[in-house]
C-alpha cells in the first residue's frame, strides 16, 4: 500500500501541542516533521488497510522530513519506508511479526 501526504502547519503544531514536544527542530524556520507523527500516520493507514493493529515497529530515520514536503509512504504487512519527492529515504523499518 502506498500513499502520498503533505503535512500542514496546523497538523504539525497540533501534534506538538498534544505531545508537549518542545524539540527546537520542530520550532525553527524550516520545520522538521516529528518522527512520531510520521510513524503515527503509518500506523493509522496500516490499521485501515490491513485491518489489524501493529504491535511493534522498528524504525531507522535516515533524513529529516520538512513541513510542506510531499512524502511517499510505502508499507506492506512486514516492512515500510517513507521517501520525499526526490526519492531520498526519510525512514525505513519493519512491523513486528
Amino acid at each position: 500500500m502506498n500513499f502520498l501526504k503533505k503535512f500542514s502547519h496546523q497538523e504539525v503544531t497540533s501534534f506538538l501541542r498534544l505531545t508537549q514536544d518542545e524539540n527546537p527542530l520542530h520550532q525553527q524556520k524550516l520545520i522538521v516533521i516529528p518522527g512520531n507523527l510520521l510513524l503515527l500516520t503509518l500506523e493509522i493507514k496500516y490499521q485501515q488497510y490491513f485491518k489489524k493493529v501493529p504491535t511493534n515497529a522498528t524504525i531507522k530515520f535516515c533524513h529529516p522530513a520538512y513541513l510542506n514536503d510531499y512524502l511517499l509512504f510505502e508499507t506492506s504487512i512486514n516492512f515500510f519506508q517513507i521517501k520525499n519527492i526526490q526519492q531520498s529515504v526519510i525512514a525505513k523499518g519493519s512491523w513486528a511479526k
